[in-house]
Order: C-alpha cells, then structure tokens, then sequence
C-alpha cells in the first residue's frame, strides 16, 4: 500500500472515528490536522507522527507514555490532551482545538510587548510549567510558536501551551541531524545542553527557553541569531547575545537581570525549574536583584560558580599562551646572551665599604686583636685580605674580617688578588631590552 502525503489523506478517517478535515501544521516529526469525530461531532485537532518516526517502535512507546503523563497535567493555560492511540500504521494525539493565533504571530505583527502585557501572558504559563516540573514533566520545545494566544469559548483571552504530549520527543528532529545529514526545525529557542546532544535533559533547558521567549517579547528581537544552523548553535554554545538592559535600557533593572539569569550557559547557574524562577520574578518586580546562585539540590553545600563556557575557553587559551611564553623564556635563558639582552641581569656588586684608618695596617706584627668573621656575597668570590697579625687562620671565600683592638676597626671587602689592595671597578648598570620575547613576558 503507497504512503499518501500530508495532503491525499484530507477526507480519510484515522482511528476509526477521527476525520481529517484540514492542515494546521507541519513539524519535523508529525503532521497536525483539524479533523471531526466522527460520533460526537466535535472539532478536534490531531497530531499524527510522520511515517517514517511511526515505524519505529521504541520511538513510538516513549512517545505515548510521555503523552500519557501530560495528559494528567490540567491546568487553564495547556491545551487538554483527549485520546491518543495507535492503528493501521498511524500513531496519533487528539487535543482539543483552540481559536486564536500564536504568539510567534503576535510578536511579527505588534513588535516588542510592555511588561505587563508580557507577564500577563507568560506568568500563568509559568505557573503551569512549575506544576510540570514538581511531577518531573518537562516541556523542552518552549517557544511563540507553541503558544496560542485565544480562548476555549468562553470569552477570556488567555496564553496556552501547546505540544506537552510531543515535547519529550521532540529532540528526534529538533536540534538532531536527520538521516539525510540536514538539521530540521529552527533551534533559536534551543538550551545550550539540547545544542550539546546532552540526553540528561532537565527542567533548566525550560528555564532557558522561556528565558529565550521572554527576551524576544521585551525586545523584539531574538537573542542568539544566525543565518546558518551551525553558526546559530555556536553562538548558543558561546552565550553570544547583546543584554537585554542594552536593548531596552527602560526597563527596569531587577527585571532585565532577572531574565539574564535565566539565560545563563552553565544550567547549574540559572533558575533550577520554574518555581524557583517565578519566586525570582516576584523579587524582580519587588526591585530587588536575583537572589544569589545557589547549590543545584537541596541541602547540598554550595560550590564555587564555574565560568561561562566562553570565559573558560579564553582562559584556557590564555593558559596554553602563557604556557608557550614560559617555555621560550626558558629556552631563551639557556642559550649565550650579551648582558645588555638580558632579561632580568644581576644587580651590581656593592662598591666596597672601607673604614680608613689613621695610618696603614701592615701585616705580619699586629698587636693583640680578634677576628669576627662577616659574610658578604659579592658578584665574584675571591681570596680574603686576612687582617688579624697574630694568626691568620683559613677563611671561606667571600668573608671580611673585622680587627679589633687600639686602633680603628676597618672592614674590607675582598678583592681581585694583586700587590696592591685595590677596589674593583664599577660595574656600569645593565639596561632592560625591550625587544626580545623574554624581556616582554
């Protein structure tokens, strides 16, 4: 039997009693149609997996199970789940069907939202989220697009989340390369994790994505935008983006550093789930600055922030550099230099301290005296003028001798040997070079 397209299956009956009546959407793994039941007559809208996602079974259980379990999550702001199953082929998701147009829609056509009007629509989705997240239910494809803004026929405009029954699965074509090598769907919404292929997916990737959701609506603009899919996910991975107090330096400043926090790389470092982030919007409004980051379990010792994973690439670059440097510096030392491309030369030897006396000692008959020896460290050692008359015993190398006695002490320091006692001349004061590698580092 011949797969029909989206399109040929207007008019057939899936389910035994669901009848496709149009086209709503078209996603990256299913098809949702305006379809009729066929015994209560009442408008519904399916969602259909695509075929070749149908065929896979361990693909198509998970998806049901997690199904299952939105459909247990009631809340006024979520589209209410109403049957799902599975025959002939087909695997399909019955919702109800909601009026209005998404927010995605909204934003194209009026532009950046006030703060009200912003919270208004996106608090009680947050509310809803943070029930989810207590029941470890996480959406994980939060954006404009999967919310509707409309009413279910009673006259309240109101925000509603859709797609909680696919939202599980979503990452088998969002963000994920399909057989064909092509990267489907528009990840301008994605988590640094879900960019990474990370399968410990959590409720912080929801937390970075109304973050995402909630800086286009303040602003108008997306954060992290690129003309090609992999650019795009770079700039994700890097947490490329211009502040939202730089575009809308207005609003106020708790509020803007409020929805930063969400969009920070590490996920330990942003709002644990939605509970914790609309306990942090309740401060923001208060004008008080996000609480500080606090350990990811409860109870558990807090540990130091880790940097950003941009910051910690540039500091591992600036390690390796530095790492380099030190080994040419080490090299450069070992090799012949002339002193004036030195780096660091050895200060000058101390001119020598000479107590003159009243007339010359001569050595060998001094009257009775005694030797303290002093250490002094000149540039280079050479043989002590021993001064004691009486008995000159062996001295170390770079040793003075102080005489006491009826004369005038005096304290000589050694010098080159010759006749004469002569002080050494001055060594002139090296210069720094300022053009080997060395010398700059």
């Amino acid at each position: 039997m011949p797969i029909l397209t989206a399109e040929e299956r207007l008019g057939t009956v899936v389910g035994g009693r669901f009848s496709l009546e149009s086209i709503l959407g078209t996603g990256g793994t299913s098809v949702v149609y305006a379809a009729r039941h066929t015994f209560t007559q009442r408008s519904i809208a399916l969602k259909i997996l695509k075929p070749e996602h149908s065929a896979h079974r361990e693909f198509v259980a998970r998806f049901l199970r997690e199904a299952r379990i939105a459909s247990t999550l009631v809340h006024p702001n979520v589209v209410a789940i109403l049957d799902m199953g599975t025959e002939d082929g087909d695997t399909y998701l019955a919702m109800e069907l909601l009026s209005g147009e998404s927010l995605a829609a909204k934003l194209n056509r009026e532009g950046p939202l006030t703060i009200d009007h912003t919270l208004a629509l996106l608090r009680p989705l947050m509310e809803a989220l943070a029930q989810a997240h207590a029941r470890g239910i996480v959406h994980r494809d939060i954006k404009p697009d999967n919310v509707l803004v409309g009413d279910r026929g009673d006259g309240t405009t109101r925000a509603i989340l859709l797609d909680f029954g696919m939202a599980k699965t979503a990452e088998v074509a969002w963000g994920h390369m399909t057989q064909s090598g092509i990267l489907v769907g528009t990840p301008f919404y994605m988590s640094p994790e879900q960019a990474e292929g990370a399968t410990d997916i959590d409720a912080a990737t929801d937390v970075w994505s109304m973050g995402v959701t909630l800086y286009r609506c303040l602003s108008g603009e997306l954060p992290f935008f690129a003309n090609a899919p992999s650019a795009l996910l770079l700039a994700i991975a890097r947490g490329d983006h211009v502040p939202l107090a730089t575009r809308r330096p207005e609003l106020p400043a708790a509020v803007s550093a409020w929805v930063e926090r969400a969009l920070e790389l590490d996920r330990t470092r942003r709002y644990r789930d939605m509970g914790e982030m609309l306990a942090a919007l309740d401060r923001a409004l208060a004008g008080q600055t996000p609480a500080p980051i606090e350990a990811v379990a409860d109870g558990a010792e807090s540990e130091p922030p880790s940097p950003p994973r941009a910051a910690t690439r540039s500091m591992v670059a600036v390690a390796g550099i530095v790492g380099l440097l030190a080994l040419a510096l080490v090299a450069w030392r070992m090799t012949p230099h002339e002193p004036s491309a030195a780096t660091e030369p050895a200060p000058p030897a101390p001119a020598p301290i000479v107590a003159r006396a009243e007339e010359p000692i001569v050595a060998p008959t001094p009257p009775a005296s005694t030797s303290v020896a002093v250490t002094a460290t000149p540039r280079e050692a050479s043989p002590p003028i021993i001064a004691d008359e009486r008995a000159a015993p062996a001295t170390t190398a770079g040793t003075a001798t102080r005489r006491t006695g009826p004369r005038r002490a005096r304290i000589e320091a050694p010098s080159a040997p010759s006749s004469e006692a002569t002080p050494p001349a001055p060594t002139a004061a090296p210069t720094r070079s300022t053009s080997g590698l060395a010398s700059e580092w």
